[in-house]
Parts: structure tokens; sequence; C-alpha cells
């Protein structure tokens, strides 16, 4: 069943209809919408739909957070009648699951179902059996949601900018701002603005050593004695973004500033503090505010048997001491990031 008005512009604000489970990001005015599932297997029953108001832009970008400045006189019907067949039918509908879909943005996206027909007792009997008024639809538009760039190399030229800034770009099927750098350059790159600030994302190796190296005072960091290695903190304001493997480069410190004589990658800490598990280097990743959430795959793992004490708060926020026998800690295999659920 198709709404007769998928997409309401009213000026300043437009109005998007969101099917659950079905997710919709950014729409074109051409998107048509699907309601839930009926409520009823036979009979009369209900469909339901979520209705939500987004701020447009000048150049049509649609904020995903919603808002509750759309007029309320112009919000659609979220509820309609549906019949998926009589509860007297001798044969009913079922389908499968829908294939994936054919393009991932634009209005060329299709997906397909196959259709099969049952009896009363659920044995499958030929398509001719069932009723044509309640045959369900073969193929279904999908992912239409505006062809944004992929990359800041795209960016530049869909937004026809060399101005370093934010700009929306589609990165794993979803639409968000990422930071573009260097747009001057043919190699612009991208890096996600860390909105916890940084003081919620640093990077640690701690600067000072007991002198009895075998002593762990009790929740106290001593500075005994001058460093044996070098050492530092780095804050980071934005982290650079590979967009398409969603990894995070950690060595860039383009938008990073140290305090000490070395600069220390994002999401390491280690200490040469002491030779027991007394662990004093520091770190923080803190993406809360960012479409991202840190991939439950990446370990931290220690160098020269370094104490590793990692406290996972939620998906988006980790951080972690490390130390010990002058080693650190870093992701084993990178920072790799997941985008959240829409």
């Amino acid at each position: 069943m198709h709404l007769s008005k998928p997409f309401l512009n009213t000026g300043n604000f437009v109005i998007l209809y969101k099917n659950v489970p079905l997710i919709v990001l950014i729409p074109l005015i051409e998107r048509t919408f699907l309601y839930l599932r009926c409520s009823k297997k036979c009979g009369e029953g209900i469909q339901r739909r979520i209705v939500s108001c987004h701020q447009t832009n000048s150049r049509g970008s649609t904020d995903s957070s919603p808002t509750n400045n759309c007029p309320m006189d112009q919000m659609p019907n979220t509820t309609q009648p549906c019949k998926v067949r009589e509860c007297s039918d001798q044969y009913h509908w079922k389908t499968g699951a829908w294939s994936q879909c054919s393009h991932a943005c634009g209005q060329k996206g299709r997906q397909t179902r196959r259709r099969f027909c049952y009896d009363r007792n659920d044995k499958p009997v030929h398509r001719m059996y069932c009723p044509k008024k309640f045959k369900p639809r073969r193929k279904q538009k999908c992912n239409q949601i505006k062809c944004y760039p992929m990359s800041c190399l795209e960016a530049k030229k869909y937004y026809n900018t060399n101005k370093d800034n934010e700009y929306r770009l589609v990165v794993a099927g979803r639409s968000m701002l990422i930071y573009c750098y260097d747009m001057s350059s043919s190699h612009p790159k991208e890096y996600l603005t860390l909105q916890a600030g940084y003081r919620e994302n640093y990077a640690e190796v701690n600067n000072r050593r007991l002198n009895y190296p075998g002593n762990c005072p009790y929740n106290v960091r001593r500075y005994n004695c001058d460093c044996q290695i070098k050492s530092g903190k780095t804050e980071f304001r934005r982290v650079r973004l590979d967009p398409v493997k969603l990894y995070i480069i950690e060595n860039d410190y383009t938008f990073s500033w140290t305090n000490g004589t070395k600069r220390i990658e994002y999401g390491t800490a280690g200490d040469c503090y002491n030779s027991v598990h007394c662990p004093q280097g520091r770190f923080s990743i803190n993406l809360s505010g960012t479409q991202f959430r840190i991939s439950p795959d990446v370990i931290w793992k220690g160098t020269h048997e370094a104490s590793v004490e990692i406290n996972n708060i939620n998906s988006q926020h980790v951080v972690g001491k490390c130390g010990g026998t002058c080693g650190v800690c870093k992701p084993a295999t990178g920072l790799k990031l997941d985008v959240l659920p829409p």
C-alpha cells in the first residue's frame, strides 16, 4: 500500500514519514513509503506509521534530528485501515524476504520478493488459487535517499567549493556531517569532529617513574623522578577517518595538541611508572554526538607485559589505563568503527 503524500514540503521544514522497523534517512520528494504490517492476519485491521519533522538547509540537506516546528495542521494521518485477506478465504498469500536494494541511493533503487500461496492448513498450492485482490506486490522502491558525495574529493565537486568545512557525506549508507580538510588541494581528507570535546578524547604516556619500581602506591600517581622514556599527552579535537574502511587513522595529529615531548596516537596509553600492575598512562575515546560507535571487534593489547585496564562505558565511550615495564597499549588491529543504527 502506498501513501498519497509520501513527502510534504512546508517551506523551511519538511515532514518525513518513517516506518517501523524500516528506517528512512533522507528521502527524496518522490519517495513512497509503506505502512507497518496490518494488525490483523485476516479481516479488518489497522496499519500505523511514524511521522517526523526535519529541518532542511539551502542545499536541500535534511537534518536527521527531528524538530517540533512543522505545522500541526499539516501533519498527515498516522493510521489507515487494512485487510490482508478475508477470514473465510480458503487460500491466502505469504511472501519471502525482500532482496538487497539494487542501488545505495538515488531514485533507481528497487528490491523484490517472492510470493507464495497456501491453503487453510498452510500447505503450499499453486498461486492461481489465491485471491488476486489480496495479491502482495513483488517490487518496491528502496534507498530513496539523495546521492550525497561519499568522500571530500567528491564533495569538492558536488558543492563546488575549496573551503574547509563540515559537509554532508554518505558514509556506510548513512548521511552525516564530515569535516573536509585541505579542500584547496587535489587530495582533501576526511575528519570526524569529536562533539564530546578534547577533554574526553586524549592519549597519554605518563611522564614519571618511581624510585622503587616494585611499589604500587594505592590510588596515587607519584612523581618521584624524571621520566626514562619520551612521554606526552595529546588531546584531539578531530580525528582523521577512512570513510571506506571505517577506521580512525590514529597517528594523524592535524587537529590535536600535545603537552610533552612526544605526540601520542589516539587510543594509546602507557608509562614506565613501575614494574608491577599499576598502570598510570591513560586514554579516552568519546564519540558521543557522532553517528559512530567503536566496533566490538576492537581489542587493546599491551607491549612489554604492560598492564591493560579497559572500561567500555558504552559503545561510544571507552577509557583505559595502561603501562608498567615501559610498555604501552593500543588497538591490536586498529580503531574500527561501526555506524550507529538509525
